[in-house]
């Protein structure tokens, strides 16, 4: 119960996949989700599964291979562990270790990566080999060739990543296809990240939880961190949209090979025209590889990741004045226009004065005809 996905962009591949562990039957352990809290308190009755964990399941295994994995966590973790082992593996090679797995714990796990080979001729080529087990699924999306995932999550992949058919970045036209491919990993993860704080529905699904994005960089594949998500309400009034910043921000981070998911919740009050921001809750929550065997929290040897972002992603949920909604992503790189400086006794936000006129004209040229 899970969802991990592979395919192909403008000629480069993305990784995606959550992070949420679940096990069958009901759990009355307290278990917080960056957006959620105690979600196991929140699902019906009618659940047969619980949540028990989250836990990486894209893994750089070494310079060559890079490996997602679904199913069963103990099984994957030895064939993961065993396949780590390899430094100079090949398609032939990889193909007869999974061989030497017993089938019950084959079919318990699915496997999907891909191996990368740099060219002895030309050292900025790489040859990639494409690999997955017979329990992934190719998929048909609008936004993606080559196209394959597994996992609970997977018919819900396809309709998330098809409401991306639309750029949501700014000046796209005037992207490389190097920076088209981060971008749209980073979208990719605004989009799922949004809907699960907006509905939470897919929790019900057994996936979600946070997600991690790989691209192709410097002849590898490299996960994508330093993003700050923001969740938004829109509501028509004459002339276009009021806007509503919901107060609680998830960062995305990485701290060598350890994922860092930070929870930002402030409250907002207001005497005469004063509004001042404080901090409500603050968090940290740190997830390993799969292979760690250090699993303390290693960012004491250096500092905790500020809010301070490369990448901004604005997840809008649009309403009508009949109460229907439809979304909107925004993803902005490099000098983004939204800023949060935090001090032990103050919270400053700061937009750029273009910042919502530009998503209010975004709203009504794309969503306008269907709102």
């Amino acid at each position: 119960m899970t969802l991990i996905a592979r395919g192909v962009f403008d000629g480069h591949p993305i990784f995606i996949a959550d992070l949420l562990l679940s096990t069958e039957g009901k759990s009355r352990k307290i278990f917080d989700l960056p957006v959620i809290d105690d979600i196991n308190s929140l699902l019906p009755e009618t659940a047969d599964r619980s949540v028990v964990g989250m836990h990486q399941k894209l893994l750089l295994l070494n310079e060559r291979l890079t490996v997602a994995w679904a199913g069963n966590f103990e099984y994957a973790k030895q064939i993961c562990l065993r396949l780590s082992k390899e430094r100079s593996i090949t398609p032939l090679r990889l193909n007869y270790l999974l061989s030497k797995v017993p089938l019950w714990k084959r079919n318990e796990v699915a496997l999907l990566g891909v191996i990368s080979v740099p060219s002895k001729i030309r050292p900025d080529l790489v040859f990639m080999d494409y690999f997955q087990t017979p329990n992934v699924d190719i998929a048909k999306s609008e936004t993606l060739s080559e196209c394959y995932v597994a996992g609970s999550g997977a018919a819900r992949f396809i309709e998330w990543t098809d409401q991306m058919k639309y750029p949501t970045w700014k000046n796209a036209a005037t992207l490389g296809s190097h920076e088209k491919k981060d971008v749209f990993g980073v979208s990719a993860a605004a989009v799922f990240t949004g809907n699960e704080a907006a509905t939470g529905g897919n929790i019900l699904e057994w996936f979600g939880g946070g997600f991690e994005v790989a691209t192709f960089r410097s002849g590898r594949l490299t996960k994508i961190g330093n993003i700050l998500h923001t969740f938004w309400q829109a509501r028509p009034i004459a002339g276009g949209y009021s806007f509503r910043l919901i107060p609680k921000v998830l960062k995305t981070d990485y701290v060598d090979d350890v994922l860092v998911l930070q929870t930002f919740e402030y409250e907002m009050s207001r005497e005469g025209e004063k509004i001042t921001a404080s901090k409500r809750n603050h968090v940290y929550r740190t997830y390993p590889p799969l292979l760690s065997k250090n699993r303390d929290f290693r960012l004491v040897r250096g500092e905790l990741p500020s809010l301070q972002h490369e990448w901004l992603c604005c997840y809008i949920t649009v309403y009508d004045n009949a109460g229907r909604t439809q979304v909107l992503g925004r993803t902005y790189g490099g000098d983004t226009p939204f800023r949060m400086n935090i001090s032990p006794d103050q919270l400053m936000l700061s937009f750029r004065k273009d910042f919502i006129p530009d998503i209010d004209a975004d709203i009504r040229s794309k969503l306008d005809d269907n709102v």
